[in-house]
């Protein structure tokens, strides 16, 4: 007789397990930036339910020395109790919507604090609270009593009305400070950069190291600016709002559903979990005002978050014989002047890595996206007619490819000089208001227009040496006739010259000035000065 009765052994992990987990690659900022992520979805889900946020805040601080060295992340949100605060320290556990919030898979918590440092305190407060509560969870501890269990702790409030959470991170591992320290404006400049759409648009104040994070937007030409080809005008900024079809999404897998999936689904009665789910691709890819050889390319943003920064790989097109990348911008002197296509492009629809520095690119929403930013086939003629691709590629990054793949100072191509690009783009990213609109930009690129005689612009005619002379006078501008014989003037005819002079208000009002040659110059030890 068979014996039915299935048998059953615990699998539970040891709390060792904990500790693995910051084995995972995650570099610092990746780590702060998890727990940031936590902050925001606190903030972005209060705001979704009309509640009052008053000046909300994130407070990033490590300490300067190695002696009880931590790491602190602190926000003055709601605050949770403490049942909701033991769930988001489970591993694994995640109460978080995959599709409109930051965080995802419900390990960032511990992978971000384990990578860092061997304890950490979970703490947080809601308005009205006489003390701040959490739990202490230092891996020592959990490893020698073989259990997940961890005390609560409390911390006490000066002030009842404050609320908020904060995560401390103690014992540091190995390297951790001095990374954190040697690395800070890296940091910095990575956050600022991941962060920027939502610091500009929710009004979220980030500070690292008591010192506020400032937003990185691109420095583009107007929407107003515009390039001519073949008889089209392509404006230097193009935008992107298409619809790529709606798919059904397992909320509690984070994926879509297969087509095999989707064809045994009751779409009229939609099982627990399943969702239909918009595509739509939204933002814009524009034309920099400067070429530079890295920092160029597009950033796909998911819920406000950067995913990829300056991302390249649009610019190749797969040959589909060997599956190798053809790289199609920039061609001409790419490595030397670089490229000055970059973009921003909404994509709340894709799903990201664990790390968050990429997308899941096997699916059909990826290569959707994709088709959607440049287009079938190849973007450049050549390499259509070698693939048998009829006509031009006139999506929005063939049109860019087409009509500002050249950098020759001037309006033709709506460049300037690299001298001058790189003197504006510093002030810009100062922060300097003169720079921030394109104004100054495009009189240097005008200015450069009459410098080659085009634009309408008056110069000189100069002889090119057509015919054989060594007389100087045939390289000069066309003499006046004079007459042989000019009248005697005597002493008394002299007449006295009147000097004039003018004031500086009166000299301006009659020049131009040079936007191309307007800056601070300076000569070897010489402080800086302001030349207009």
């Amino acid at each position: 007789m068979t014996n039915n009765r299935t048998q059953h052994v615990d699998i539970t992990p040891t709390p060792r397990i904990l500790r693995t987990l910051g084995d995972i690659p995650f570099e610092a900022w990746q780590c702060i930036a998890e727990l940031v992520d936590n902050s925001l979805d606190a903030f972005l889900d209060a705001d979704s339910r009309g509640v009052d946020l008053g000046n909300p805040q994130i407070d990033i601080t490590w300490s300067r020395t190695a002696a009880d060295a931590e790491v602190i992340v602190e926000d003055n949100g709601q605050g949770m109790p403490l049942n909701v605060l033991q769930n988001a320290a489970k591993a694994g556990y995640s109460s978080n919507d995959p599709i409109h919030n930051l965080g995802l898979f419900g390990m960032g918590f511990n992978i971000a604090t384990a990578r860092l440092g061997d304890e950490t305190v979970f703490l947080s407060t809601q308005s009205g609270d006489p003390e701040w509560v959490g739990i202490r969870i230092d891996f020592d501890e959990l490893i020698k009593g073989r259990s997940f269990s961890a005390p609560v702790v409390t911390e006490p409030k000066d002030d009842p009305s404050v609320s908020g959470t904060k995560i401390i991170i103690k014992k540091l591992k190995d390297g951790v400070l001095s990374e954190l320290k040697n690395k800070s404006s890296i940091i910095r400049r990575r956050l600022e950069t991941i962060y920027t759409t939502i610091i500009d648009s929710r009004n979220i104040r980030i500070n690292l190291q008591g010192n506020q994070l400032n937003p990185k937007p691109h420095c583009v030409w107007g929407d107003s600016r515009y390039v001519t080809r073949k008889g089209q005008t392509i404006h230097a900024v193009q935008e992107i709002n298409r619809d790529l079809g709606a798919s059904y999404f397992d909320i509690g897998r984070n994926r879509y559903l297969t087509d095999d999936e989707v064809c045994d689904l009751d779409t009229n009665n939609l099982p627990d979990g399943i969702v239909k789910r918009s595509r739509r691709l939204k933002g814009w890819i524009g034309i920099q005002r400067y070429s530079h050889v890295s920092n160029f390319g597009l950033d796909f943003i998911r819920n406000g978050r950067k995913i990829l920064t300056a991302d390249k790989s649009v610019f190749s097109f797969e040959n589909p014989a060997t599956g190798t990348p053809m790289l199609e911008y920039p061609i001409e002197l790419g490595s030397t002047v670089g490229g000055r296509i970059v973009g921003e492009l909404h994509v709340d629809y894709l799903i990201p890595t664990y790390q968050k520095n990429g997308f899941d690119t096997s699916g059909i929403a990826w290569q959707k996206t994709i088709e959607a930013i440049r287009g079938a086939g190849p973007i450049l003629p050549k390499h259509r007619k070698t693939f048998e691709y009829d006509g031009d590629n006139d999506s929005p990054l063939g049109l860019l490819i087409s009509g500002y793949r050249r950098n020759d100072p001037g309006t033709k191509c709506l460049a300037v000089s690299r001298s001058v690009a790189d003197q504006f783009a510093q002030e810009f990213h100062k922060g300097n208001s003169a720079y921030q609109s394109d104004d100054k930009w495009y009189k240097a690129a005008q200015e450069a227009d009459k410098a080659k005689g085009e634009g309408g612009a008056t110069t000189t005619p100069v002889n090119t040496g057509d015919t054989p002379s060594d007389d100087i006078d045939d390289y000069g501008p066309d003499t006046i006739d004079v007459p042989p014989t000019t009248p005697h003037i005597t002493p008394s005819d002299e007449v006295e010259p009147q000097s004039t002079s003018s004031s500086r208000d009166e000299l301006i009002q009659v020049s131009e000035k040079q936007e191309s040659l307007t800056g601070k110059f300076a000569y070897g030890t010489t402080p800086p000065f302001n030349v207009t």
